[in-house]
């Protein structure tokens, strides 16, 4: 088989399309065997008849000069894809099966030109839009678009044909797609084949004229074709025997409904291949980029339960670290001392025993029914002691459900004198050292006193214990407990 880049084949009448003449033109492929040879024709073979014109084979250069051009008449389509292995195959129908012409259109988008050119269509031809096959090249400089169209069965018939010979089709044709484009002084190719005259005017332009059985005189023919063209200044005739090997024709007829079932498979495969790699590269892609995420996922996630140990050191496990941090800190501001532990419960762990401020907060919010009852606060190595007021003090019961309150937040108070005293530990023993007095006293409504940093943290600590102490004003816990506070700011 003679390996071709392509395989133009100049097809008989579509009635004739089995039992009828072809001739085939083609263009070797760079390196491949002796052009002069021809192609693989088997003796005995239909291609090796005497109508095969092996011996007065031409050869031309192709017009795209990519090689040399040669061509060999056969009596049946089934025996060129014996002898041909063709990268292209490209089927130009017989004269009497197409029909071509220009028509004037304005300047349009795609879509809308091929409505515009099946709209002037049905003004020309009888046979419904649906049953044509319709082919329309580009708009020239005068606009004027050329057209070709034939009956989609007859179409598919040829393709389905040239198929079962062992041919793979990729396109159909007009016939003057085969010439040579005029080049130079010359204004159109022109060839006479049986009774009709195929010419090619411009790259993407030609034209088809029967002409009477009777007659082929060349004089007369070209009279007549002046006189439908008469702006052709000069027509060079082509013998019908040299190779169809016309280029830069840009428009073909359209397979469809299965009539180009089969051309795809030379890049089908590679293109399916190369989809594949690329999804297969994404999919690759898309999980390192997932797998990276959940990396910087987990090491943010370690260092926010690292931050939240290093805040609250109470905590003996992170599970949640931001909703863990957040209750730890709304804890720490409604007056709980220590964090939460299993189940919520608070715990008085994490209490340092010179967190007075912590401590205050935590009182005013269990001597909520203390309001006007306290004389005196102390707070002395990690204890606040609370003297009542004269005739104040709380029986048993009350006391014992202080008591309960201040277990629940972590708190120990013990009963002392005439007064409290509230540990931040239960188990911790009372200290015993004199250091680190602080005390604040208010008396009979006298300006509010507080010694050491008590007054400062208390006064400052979000309202607990009150704003500055005011003259003739009631003691108490103010803010939370009553009235403007018994402790203001530090002398």
């Amino acid at each position: 088989m003679t390996p071709v880049a392509l395989l133009r084949l100049s097809l008989p009448p579509a009635d004739r399309i089995e039992d009828g003449a072809v001739v085939a033109s083609w263009l070797e492929k760079a390196g491949g065997r002796d052009r002069s040879k021809g192609p693989d024709v088997p003796s005995g073979s239909p291609g090796s008849h005497g109508s095969t014109r092996s011996s007065e084979r031409a050869a031309r250069t192709g017009s795209d000069g990519t090689g040399t051009w040669q061509s060999v008449r056969f009596d049946r389509l089934a025996a060129v894809a014996g002898c041909f292995d063709a990268r292209r195959v490209v089927l130009c129908p017989h004269p009497s099966d197409v029909a071509m012409t220009e028509i004037e259109l304005p300047p349009l988008p795609a879509k809308r030109q091929r409505e515009a050119v099946l709209g002037a269509l049905a003004l020309l031809t009888l046979a419904e839009p649906d049953q044509l096959s319709v082919a329309y090249g580009p708009r020239n400089a005068e606009g004027r678009v050329p057209v070709a169209w034939m009956d989609a069965a007859v179409l598919a018939a040829l393709v389905a044909v040239a198929r079962a010979a062992g041919l793979v089709v990729r396109a159909v044709e007009p016939p003057p797609a085969g010439l040579p484009a005029p080049t130079g002084e010359v204004a159109a190719n022109a060839v006479l084949m049986e009774d009709w005259v195929i010419m090619r005017t411009r790259d993407d332009e030609g034209f088809l004229h029967p002409v009477d059985a009777r007659s082929h005189d060349p004089i007369a023919i070209e009279a007549r074709l002046r006189a439908r063209h008469p702006d052709l200044a000069a027509i060079q005739w082509l013998s019908a025997d040299e190779p169809w090997n016309g280029g830069g024709w840009s428009w073909s007829f359209p397979l469809v409904n299965g009539a180009g079932a089969g051309e795809g498979s030379s890049w089908l495969m590679p293109t399916l291949a190369w989809s594949t790699v690329a999804a297969a590269i994404a999919v690759v892609g898309i999980n390192l980029q997932a797998a990276r995420l959940a990396a910087e996922g987990k090491a943010v996630s370690r260092q926010m339960a690292a931050d939240v140990k290093a805040a609250f050191p109470e905590v003996p496990v992170v599970l949640n670290a931001l909703q863990q941090a957040r209750q730890l800190r709304d804890a720490r501001r409604n007056g709980v001392i220590g964090g939460q532990g299993t189940g919520g419960t608070p715990t008085g762990a994490g209490l340092d025993g010179t967190d007075a401020a912590a401590l205050l907060r935590a009182s005013a919010a269990l001597l909520v029914q203390a309001e006007g009852q306290v004389q005196a606060l102390e707070f002395r190595d990690g204890q606040l002691r609370v003297q009542w007021r004269d005739g104040s003090a709380f029986g048993q019961k009350d006391l014992s459900a202080l008591q309960a309150r201040a277990q629940e937040k972590g708190l120990a108070v013990q009963s002392e004198g005439h007064g409290l005293r509230m540990l931040a530990d239960a188990s911790q023993p009372p200290p015993t050292s004199s250091t680190g007095v602080r005390t604040a006293q208010a008396s009979g409504g006298a300006t509010a006193k507080a010694a050491g940093t008590v007054g400062g943290a208390a006064g400052g600590a979000t309202g607990a214990l009150g704003g500055p102490g005011a003259a003739g004003s009631p003691g108490g816990f103010g803010g939370v407990v009553g009235a403007p506070g018994a402790l203001g700011t530090a002398p």
